[in-house]
């Protein structure tokens, strides 16, 4: 038999077309809830939100920690001009975003190694990852002016002097000795 998507015989496919308008978003419906091939309709729909995180996760760009940054910046300044609600709701922000970009950086480095380590070895790319750098000690001076910790405060500090130590061998290194590099006017970009 000639095979359709999924691998399933086209034969299934065309009676899975017969199921789909019976079958509701949650996979159940009054002829049955599986696929005749063992998935449902809402396996279908996870299967797709995962396929698109995943997209997402490879393609996730280095200079995304530019979000934390920046929002950390806005946030100190409205501490220095007693917008105190703002400061802290930034803050609260930066609190979840950080971890969750670190988390998606890290996911991708082990899932996707070839797009990762080539990002960082791009010209166009790879000043972006000095973005966590920033974050971490902007993020670090939040939590000391704001949360009044030094203990994180210094963490985020260590952190981005690691991060940016590690970078600047990994990154200036790569530009250096690698075979094919861009000309000028296109190897320095705004991110440098």
């Amino acid at each position: 038999l000639a095979r359709g998507i999924s691998g399933a015989p086209r034969q299934e496919i065309a009676r899975a077309a017969y199921w789909l308008p019976a079958v509701n978003d949650a996979g159940l419906g009054r002829r049955g809830a599986r696929w005749p091939w063992g998935y449902s309709l809402a396996d279908h729909g996870r299967g797709r939100r995962l396929a698109r995180i995943d997209v997402a996760v490879k393609q996730l760009s280095p200079a995304y920690f530019a979000l934390v940054m920046a929002t950390g910046i806005i946030s100190i300044a409205a501490l220095d001009f007693q917008l105190v609600p703002l400061a802290d709701g930034l803050f609260a922000f930066n609190v979840l975003a950080y971890p969750v970009l670190a988390a998606l950086t890290v996911l991708r480095a082990f899932r996707y190694p070839q797009p990762f380590f080539a990002d960082m070895t791009d010209h166009q790319l790879g000043p972006g990852f000095f973005t966590a750098v920033a974050a971490s000690c902007i993020l670090g001076t939040q939590c000391l002016l704001i949360a009044h910790s030094l203990a994180a405060a210094t963490i985020l500090l260590a952190l981005g002097v690691v991060l940016w130590i590690g970078l600047t061998y990994t990154v200036f290194t790569a530009f250096t000795v690698k075979r094919d590099k861009p000309p000028l006017e296109h190897g320095i970009t705004g991110a440098w």
